[in-house]
């Protein structure tokens, strides 16, 4: 029972301790995004041993745009 009682505390501080989810936290996560995204080019081009395989390496806008899928999303204003 206590330890229930503790889980719904933990989890109810969680849900209402959050601060909003403001356009710099999105900016952020997005720069954060394109630096990963450009060491992962240069990382995969580093590793080519041809120029085909150079080649095949992914854009950084490709590798970019599957981190931003991962960012906070400020909610809708209806």
């Amino acid at each position: 029972m206590k330890l229930g009682f503790a889980f719904l505390l933990l989890t109810g501080a969680l849900l209402f301790s959050q601060k909003p989810i403001t356009p710099e936290d999105v900016m952020n996560c997005h720069h954060a995004c394109d630096t990963k995204a450009v060491a992962s080019v240069a990382a995969c081009q580093k590793a080519a041993k041809t120029d085909a395989q150079a080649k095949a390496c992914a854009t950084k806008e490709q590798y970019a745009s599957v981190c931003y899928k991962t960012c906070p999303v400020p909610p809708q204003k209806r």
